[in-house]
């Protein structure tokens, strides 16, 4: 069993897959991988059946409990390479899927953007001693591996992270774990950590009203707060957090940095480069004194062609 989730990994870094998925029926095991290029069937074998309840234990699933969707991390030793992964389960009314995610760790590198304005942006920002940075995007864009490229250039500062789940390990904060069932759920989280005079914290996700609502108010405290949060492009998150009850006047005040962001192939060598949109202090004084973007604002499409990539 270890030899087949081993040659797994082998197959997934040969072919820069980004996530593995695993769809249990009647005990068959069907397996997909992500890359660049889309979704591969994977040949199965008799041992996968152990390999995706393996993963589930590593990554601290409770398999008592199948029919809660879950999902967790874990780290694994490829010979001399550490990897990092998160895996998650679902269990519909005739199969079990689950879906691992593979996190490089190389994507968190000193410099966020390959364009020289955004990371000036990016700078600016995390200089800041309080605000809100939102960094948005669809699922798999990336915004994590970004989140985290920026709190690692954070220096000489309290960092506390609230994550669900922590997915890699950062060596100059403090990261804890969403627990739904012991009580430390995203909001409670940041409750917790605004009592250890933190001067920055991460929230893994906004996802709800209550999350929405604690990341402003931290904000609006005198923390630097940044998070992720699903949206299509920069406008949307505006338009999320009005659905989510935020107070727009109070988002306004606290928003220093809202970014959209894509993962693009970049041709002959199928390699992933994010590519970001950003909203700067400026950008988002102009849109709420007019509700519209400026004429400087570059949108995804421009920037992708600044970089040359292909469509």
């Amino acid at each position: 069993m270890e030899k087949r989730w081993q040659s797994m990994l082998i197959a997934a870094e040969k072919n820069a897959v980004t996530d593995i998925h695993f769809l249990i029926q009647d005990d068959q095991v069907e397996i997909k991988m992500r890359n660049a290029q889309g979704m591969k069937e994977y040949p199965s074998d008799p041992s996968d059946l152990k390999v995706c309840y393996y993963l589930a234990y590593l990554s601290n699933l409770d398999l008592t409990d199948q029919m809660r969707p879950q999902s967790g991390a874990f780290s694994y030793l490829l010979y001399d390479k550490r990897m990092y992964f998160r895996y998650s389960m679902l269990t519909s009314l005739s199969s079990i899927s689950f879906t691992l995610r593979i996190l490089y760790r190389k994507v968190i590198k000193e410099e966020v953007s390959m364009l020289k304005e955004d990371n000036r942006i990016f700078n600016e920002a995390i200089r800041k001693d309080s605000g809100l940075i939102l960094l948005s995007g669809p699922t798999g864009s990336g915004k994590t591996s970004t989140a985290y490229a920026l709190l690692k250039k954070i220096k000489n500062r309290e960092i506390y992270t609230i994550e669900d789940p922590i997915e890699l390990p950062l060596d100059n904060a403090i990261q804890v774990q969403v627990n739904p069932k012991s009580g430390l759920t995203y909001a409670e989280g940041i409750r917790q950590l605004m009592r250890h005079d933190p001067d920055v914290i991460f929230i893994g996700e906004i996802r709800d009203e209550n999350e929405a609502k604690m990341a402003i108010r931290a904000a609006l405290t005198g923390h630097l707060v940044i998070s992720t949060i699903h949206a299509r492009n920069c406008v949307g998150v505006f338009h999320r957090l009005k659905d989510l009850n935020v107070n727009l006047f109070d988002l306004y005040e606290t928003a220093i940095l809202i970014t959209n962001q894509r993962l693009l192939s970049t041709g002959e060598k199928k390699e992933r480069v994010c590519v970001y949109e950003t909203m700067d202090e400026e950008e988002i004084l102009y849109y709420r004194e007019h509700q519209k973007l400026s004429e400087t604002f570059v949108p995804l499409s421009e920037k992708r062609n600044q970089l040359s990539l292909p469509e």
